[in-house]
């Protein structure tokens, strides 16, 4: 948050920054669904000392032209003497036949009179449809637009919370008066795959939280704080990675046979140095067992060894069953 603190500060003191310095246009938060863009928009408003207006439809229900916003947004801060933000949630399907028209109050003598004016907006698309011919390149960034130029607007992107953000999270959500949790959020973290999102991080609690006022109501203890434990998050993220658990379609003999091939894929994970989040042996809508590993360095930039190592783990369920003593061999299991 740091960049953010700087064009927050640049912000609210835009009159002292604006007499030695040339002020930015303002940012778009860009990165894949549920990472907290929006959260973040949230957290730049909350600590501007001024107003925050959101591009929507006119009163004819059609989108507004960006260049009265621009006038309005104008307005309130001639009015006020304070900083305003225009913020433009999904800024690509808003603004996509508009650039001229944003690039003009960036441009010239618009870009004096709008000091004080922040642009604020999100994306989950690219920006090849806003900006004309802006492209992606990985390691690069957006280019070739001249709405992203140094100066214009910024690209910030926001990727998956790290562990200890979910770790953070976990205890947010957590954090409610009528939740009792005395567990550790960091463990539970790490028990999350590290694509994940703040907004899986969300879903898991909330589907947490609901399941035990359920079960609370059902005995008339709707009065009593909802107690919460490590095993309930786990369980439930297991639950929302895997899908619905089913009941009544293994037998016995199966389930010991999905039990001995997800511990196959656990003890060559183990040996190799990868950890193990939990093993099912349940069938869920998407398989019949799973033998889910912790987040892992590799996840990230993977070796060729990396690569080797997961095939042996991948494998391990396969020696597990040509060990047996039925040697009857499985393939329906996943790792």
């Amino acid at each position: 948050l740091d960049r953010i603190d700087q064009h927050i500060a640049v912000l609210n003191n835009f009159e002292h920054y604006g007499n030695k310095a040339q002020l930015p246009q303002g940012i778009l938060l860009s990165g894949p669904p549920g990472v907290g863009k929006t959260t973040i928009a949230r957290y730049i408003f909350s600590n501007i000392n001024g107003e925050v207006l959101e591009f929507s439809a006119n009163e004819a229900g059609s989108l507004k032209d960006i260049s009265d916003a621009y006038k309005e947004a104008r307005d309130r801060k001639d009015a006020t003497k304070r900083p305003v933000i225009l913020f433009v949630d999904e800024v690509v399907n808003k603004l996509q036949h508009q650039t001229a028209n944003l690039l003009e109050e960036f441009s010239g003598i618009n870009s004096k009179r709008n000091a004080g004016i922040f642009f604020v907006g999100t994306s989950n698309q690219g920006f090849d449809s806003l900006g004309g011919n802006a492209t992606y390149d990985p390691g690069i960034g957006y280019r070739d637009s001249a709405l992203y130029r140094p100066g214009r607007l910024e690209i910030i992107e926001i990727g998956p919370p790290n562990l200890q953000a979910k770790a953070d999270l976990i205890a947010l959500n957590l954090g409610r008066e009528s939740v009792l949790y005395n567990g550790n959020q960091l463990d539970v973290a790490s028990m999350m795959p590290f694509y994940q999102t703040g907004a899986f991080v969300e879903s898991v609690v909330n589907e947490v939280i609901l399941r035990k006022l359920y079960g609370q109501s059902a005995y008339g203890t709707n009065n009593v704080p909802v107690e919460i434990t490590d095993m309930d998050l786990v369980m439930t993220i297991n639950s929302i990675l895997m899908g619905n658990k089913q009941s009544g379609m293994l037998t016995e003999k199966q389930k010991r046979k999905t039990a001995r091939h997800e511990i196959g894929h656990y003890l060559v994970a183990r040996e190799l140095g990868y950890g193990a989040a939990f093993i099912s042996v349940e069938q869920h809508s998407e398989t019949f067992g799973y033998a889910h590993l912790t987040p892992h360095e590799s996840d990230l930039i993977s070796t060729v060894d990396d690569l080797t190592n997961r095939m042996k783990i991948f494998m391990g369920g396969y020696v597990t069953d040509t060990i047996s003593r039925d040697g009857d061999i499985s393939i329906g299991c996943i790792s």
